[in-house]
């Protein structure tokens, strides 16, 4: 475990010593699928008895596997940090948190960096966004990701702004600063330029962005 070819040869193993075995097996290899990585796997089955009857095939594989299993429990079943809900409609999914999860993180009177600290909010961020599958399940995931990181020391209002705020300017930003070159100003980047676009754009509703292609100099024409 932890050696830099263990997900390797633990995909080898699997991979020849298991799902070959399952695939020329004469029941097994026509009704069996499954998602897997490394050794976690995920399958739906049609009835608990036959999966019963799989379950015991595979521990009669491979004398040092033998597999455990968890089933579905109040339509809910996890895989992963990803927890599926099954409802009469479909499925949907969210992020999934063991029982024992601490919901300790970088704290933040801890002595790192601001951006280490801003990172962790924003991962959190980016796989509940990535996992919710729906407005409301994504809703109280950022509601608890907000409690999580004001119990770690984090101002309330830093928090907030970075899991609700940022999103919608650049929202904003995307339907304001479209492509468009007749509505907007594209100018080369200047630090010393960023008082004039802010009264461009609050003052005179003047979209304005930043043109990352090299501009013609004086030495261009000259040359």
């Amino acid at each position: 475990m932890g050696g830099p070819l263990s997900r390797l040869l633990a995909d080898l193993i699997i991979e020849h010593k298991i799902e070959a075995e399952i695939q020329r097996h004469p029941r097994w290899g026509k009704i069996w699928d499954w998602v897997r990585l490394i050794d976690d796997t995920l399958s739906v089955w049609e009835s608990e008895e036959v999966f019963k009857e799989f379950f015991q095939f595979i521990n009669t594989l491979h004398p040092h596997i033998q597999w455990t299993n968890e089933t579905e429990t109040d339509n809910k079943i996890a895989i992963f940090d990803i927890q599926i809900i099954r409802s009469e409609s479909g499925y949907a999914t969210t992020v999934y948190r063991k029982a024992a999860a601490s919901d300790r993180y970088i704290h933040y009177t801890s002595a790192q960096a601001w951006k280490e600290k801003a990172a962790a909010i924003r991962t959190l961020k980016a796989r509940a966004i990535e996992y919710c599958s729906d407005q409301t399940l994504l809703a109280n995931e950022l509601s608890h990701l907000l409690k999580v990181f004001i119990e770690n020391g984090y101002p309330e209002n830093t928090v907030w702004r970075m899991l609700y705020q940022e999103n919608q300017d650049k929202t904003k930003e995307k339907e304001e600063f479209n492509l468009d070159k007749s509505s907007n100003l594209f100018i080369p980047y200047h630090p010393r330029a960023k008082r004039l676009i802010n009264i461009l754009k609050t003052k005179f509703s003047i979209p304005t962005i930043y043109n990352v292609e090299r501009t013609q100099t004086l030495g261009d024409i000259f040359l």
